[in-house]
C-alpha cells in the first residue's frame, strides 16, 4: 500500500504542477498551452483512477469497505502501521489541495466566460446583463434583453 500511496503522492504532485501551469495561463489569458494542459491532465486522472481501483482491491481484500471512509480507516487500523496512516492523511491532504485548485481554475474560466458574453452583448447592441448571447453548449442563442442601441 505504501508504493502505491507514493505512486499517487506523485500523480496528485504532477496535477497541481499542471494545475498550477493552467491558473498562470488563465492569469495571463494566455490560451495557447492550455489544450496540452488539458490533455496532460486527462492522462494523469486516468493513472489516478486505476491506482484508485488498486487501492480499493488492497482494502477489500483485507475485509474493509473499500467504497467508504470509514473502509479505509479500518484497513488502516489492521494494518497498525503509524507511517501508512500518516501518508493516507498527507495523501488525503493533498487531494482538497488538488480539489481547491481546480475550483480556483473553474472560478476563473466562469469569470472570463461571463465577462466576454457582457463584451459580446454590447457588441450586439444590448446592455450588459440582459442578453445572454451562448448557451451552455456555445451555440449562439436569439437576444433575450432590450437593444441599446441600433445601427
Amino acid at each position: 500500500m505504501r508504493a502505491l500511496l507514493d505512486e499517487a503522492s506523485g500523480i496528485v504532485q504532477q496535477l497541481l504542477d499542471v494545475m498550477d501551469q493552467e491558473t498562470e495561463c488563465l492569469g495571463n489569458r494566455n490560451s495557447d498551452p492550455l489544450q496540452e494542459l488539458s490533455q496532460r491532465k486527462v492522462v494523469l486522472i486516468a493513472e489516478l483512477e486505476q491506482l484508485e481501483q488498486r487501492r480499493r482491491e488492497r482494502v477489500a481484500a483485507a475485509g474493509c469497505d473499500a467504497e467508504t471512509t470509514d473502509g479505509m480507516q479500518a484497513y488502516l487500523d489492521q494494518a497498525d502501521d503509524e507511517d501508512l496512516t500518516a501518508q493516507w492523511n498527507d495523501f488525503v491532504v493533498s487531494l482538497a489541495a488538488l480539489r481547491a485548485r481546480n475550483e480556483v481554475n473553474g472560478t476563473i474560466i466562469h469569470r472570463s466566460i461571463e465577462g466576454v458574453q457582457r463584451d459580446l452583448a454590447l457588441l450586439n447592441g444590448y446592455a450588459p446583463g440582459t442578453a445572454n448571447v451562448y448557451d451552455r453548449q456555445g451555440r449562439q442563442k436569439p437576444p433575450t434583453g432590450r437593444r441599446i442601441s441600433s445601427a
